[in-house]
């Protein structure tokens, strides 16, 4: 099964965008982790995702498929790393409980089809 990484540095300029990078973070951490059935006996599947790279279609209306990079198939994130502070600094912004100025998010996937040749023909 491959694996993709894809790292993301965000830097907040506001309390709004702050609070939103926070709900990013959260979003895929929550979506990296299994549910539980009803009565706890089961654990579910945690998110799957479809991850496509797009460009501008050259008439600029809309987008494309990227034919130079790889397709990937559905996949299951596999680890999140966050990172709060810049170049291993821990700042926050003033007088809002916290928050850090720039925080750095690593997500780490992981295919959930062995691939063959006739997929890697096909563009995989």
């Amino acid at each position: 099964f491959r694996r993709f990484s894809f790292s993301y540095t965000f830097a907040p300029r506001n309390l709004n965008e702050a609070n939103m990078v926070m709900e990013i973070v959260d979003t895929f951490k929550y979506h990296m982790h299994p549910e539980v059935s009803g009565g706890d006996m089961f654990l579910i599947y945690p998110s799957e995702f479809s991850i496509g790279f797009e460009i501008l279609s050259e008439d600029g209306t809309g987008v494309v498929e990227n034919k130079n990079l790889p397709k990937i198939s559905s996949c299951a994130l596999t680890s999140v790393k966050a990172t709060y502070g810049p170049d291993g600094m821990f700042n926050t912004f003033k007088a809002t409980d916290g928050i850090p100025t720039e925080i750095n998010l690593e997500l780490m996937f992981t295919e959930l089809e062995t691939l063959t040749a006739v997929r890697i023909a096909q563009g995989f």
